[in-house]
């Protein structure tokens, strides 16, 4: 029996070294200590009552908060992608964290003549393709923008570009390619891609005009908590909306995609909320010169046991693991990604001191039965 119980010790022990709590020197947290300039909090307590975007649109790493004890999330924490400008302005929004930008053309000041550039990301979507200025009173425009990528590809394309004459059209750019996994979120965890550009096009006067930009992708926010994760809120990560407002003769841009929510708790977490890493919607001009909208983006969740409850909504569907499966599942400990190699040693040192403090435990639990023995022999 005692035997059993050294091993549950030590199972235990192993489990609790495996994710970083962090220390807690930020003390308990609130929506007013997430501020922009700081993407790694180590809290004791985390309670967002109140709504926070302050990574709206914000370039910059991964948002890390890590939480000795309980996480309660009642309102709004958004880390989406800003949205794309419309014609004739540059356009270079990001979010969240390790996030891609909306593509440009350059607006006004780099010169109308240009094709729509990709966004930026691993996913990024590519540009409309410009459409050579023809100057005889006929409308035409350039392709728009493609959607960005991530965790998926949008099924809502760009729109080839319009010319009222015989001569080929401007191509839509294309969508951006999927990359990365969830399982592999310890050492590579990003935010989501950039919508590409519109084209630029010639209205209906001879002059030409730039196209839209794209959306920026959705950040990445890593939480990691040694209590109950409560959400009853909103955590947003999703793509900007790509640029045109549905009355210009410019390209629309491409939605960015979706970002990242990564939440680990050594209790459990309840989602009665919502949690969203969703593409960003193409924008819109005449001529349904539309941007692709941009892909979702990932979701991943790890508790105690892999069961989360609380009937909330989770879009896309979230990849779902419990802490002791991913120990038993390697022979490494499942780190975050920013762990400090100083860190990891420590952690390596604090399961061999466990060990040995278990084997003195259970040494002394067996030398005190010998001994107990070797009286009733006595007597």
């Amino acid at each position: 029996m005692n035997s059993f119980f050294f091993f549950l010790f030590l199972y235990a022990q192993s489990l609790y070294a495996s994710i970083d709590t962090g220390t807690g020197a930020d003390g308990a947290c609130s929506q007013a200590t997430i501020v922009a300039g700081t993407r790694t909090y180590n809290c004791t307590s985390l309670t967002i009552g109140a709504a926070n975007s302050v990574f709206n649109a914000q370039a910059g790493s991964v948002v890390v908060i890590k939480v000795v004890g309980s996480v309660t999330i009642s309102n709004t924490f958004n880390l989406n992608g800003g949205n794309g400008a419309d014609g004739d302005a540059a356009n270079t929004v990001k979010a969240g964290g390790v996030a891609g930008a909306g593509g440009s053309n350059g607006g006004a000041s780099a010169g109308y003549n240009v094709n729509g550039t990709v966004g930026s990301g691993t996913g990024g979507g590519a540009g409309g393709l410009d459409i050579v200025s023809i100057n005889n009173g006929t409308l035409a425009t350039g392709g728009g923008g493609g959607g960005g990528s991530y965790g998926s590809v949008s099924a809502t394309v760009a729109s080839n570009g319009y010319n009222g004459t015989a001569s080929a059209p401007g191509t839509s750019g294309a969508q951006g390619s999927t990359y990365g996994t969830n399982s592999l979120f310890e050492s590579s965890f990003l935010g989501g891609s950039g919508g590409g550009a519109g084209g630029s096009s010639d209205d209906n006067l001879g002059t030409e005009i730039s196209g839209s930009g794209g959306g920026g992708g959705g950040g990445a926010v890593h939480i990691v908590a040694g209590g109950d994760v409560t959400i009853s809120g909103t955590i947003n990560a999703n793509g900007g909306n790509g640029g045109g407002n549905g009355g210009n003769d410019n390209a629309g841009g491409g939605g960015g995609s979706g970002g990242a929510i990564w939440i680990q708790s050594l209790g459990n977490i309840i989602i009665s909320g919502t949690l969203n890493a969703t593409g960003g919607t193409g924008g819109t001009n005449l001529s349904t010169l539309n941007g692709g909208s941009g892909g979702n983006g990932r979701i991943r969740l790890d508790d105690i046991d892999g069961n989360i409850t609380g009937g909330g909504t989770v879009t896309p569907n979230a990849t779902v693991n419990s802490i002791a499966s991913l120990s038993a599942s390697s022979n490494t400990l499942a780190l975050e990604s920013d762990i400090s190699c100083a860190a990891r040693e420590k952690l390596s040192w604090s399961h061999v001191m466990t060990f040995l403090l278990g084997c003195l435990i259970l040494v002394s639990f067996k030398f005190r039965r010998a001994e107990r023995f070797l009286v009733r022999e006595k007597f």
